[in-house]
């Protein structure tokens, strides 16, 4: 699983965001946390999961891995930050929407595998 570097958060405190990193490196579960992805697929912009169904096996063979661009503590919150991802990428990219491009794919800061 991979963290972008440039991941965005919404609706999670400041002070519990370091932890929650540190679980993500070290691949432990953490509760009520809700993930953005690229797509895992070979459509679609973003995908949201739930963050510990990302440690499930199915999903740790998956090539490529889970690509997290952004963290919600729920659903709701995550679908608000899917919305601000994309105007961010449309703002920066225009028209072709390259979502992938925007977060320079390459470039990442956990690797859990």
């Amino acid at each position: 699983m991979i963290l972008c570097e440039d991941y965005y958060t919404f609706g999670i405190k400041e002070k519990k965001l370091p932890s929650i990193v540190r679980s993500i490196e070290k691949g432990k579960e953490v509760k009520k946390l809700f993930a953005v992805t690229l797509p895992l697929g070979s459509s679609g912009i973003l995908e949201i999961y739930e963050y510990n169904r990302l440690l499930e096996p199915v999903f740790s063979s998956l090539t490529p891995e889970a690509f997290i661009v952004g963290l919600a503590p729920d659903k709701e919150q995550a679908e608000e930050l899917v919305e601000a991802i994309i105007q961010d990428v449309y703002d920066d990219t225009g028209e072709k929407l390259d979502v992938k491009g925007y977060f320079k794919y390459a470039s990442y800061t956990v690797d859990n595998t």
